[in-house]
């Protein structure tokens, strides 16, 4: 198959498998438009506040299931879809919208079967987003 588009500079195929489609670039448009010229880099720096934010997100979804706070997993689920969605994580972010949906206690077995999964597509994110500022900083 040929590569139809480019993620992160690199030609990617259009398919499921592909982890460079966890994030979508186009959402970044608006973030590189606001940069101004001799100003350190916007895009870079909200890249980082993700990573750092979204972990301690990510931390608290779990800490939620465990002690089966469907609240806390709501509350969780929505600050972690807000911000992958704004940075163009829009795999992630669904995810967390049917997890922001799952707060009585049957749910939350169903929510112990996708939080692995949201985790998995939390990671590969991560590690979309690292290189990334490892490509703009080098």
């Amino acid at each position: 198959m040929r590569p139809s588009r480019e993620i992160l500079g690199q030609p990617v195929k259009d398919d499921k498998q592909s982890p460079a489609l966890s994030v979508d670039p186009k959402a970044w448009q608006p973030i590189l438009e606001a940069q101004r010229p001799g100003r350190p880099d916007i895009l870079a720096k909200m890249l980082r506040l993700y990573l750092e934010d979204s972990r301690k997100l990510v931390d608290s979804l779990l800490t939620a299931l465990a002690e089966r706070d469907g609240q806390a997993l709501q509350e969780s689920a929505h600050g972690l879809k807000s911000c992958s969605a704004m940075v163009g994580a829009a795999r992630l972010s669904e995810l967390c919208d049917q997890l922001e949906g799952l707060r009585t206690s049957q749910s939350l077995e169903e929510a112990s079967t996708l939080i692995p999964v949201v985790r998995q597509e939390f990671d590969r994110v991560c590690d979309i987003f690292s290189a990334e500022l490892a490509r703009r900083t080098s």
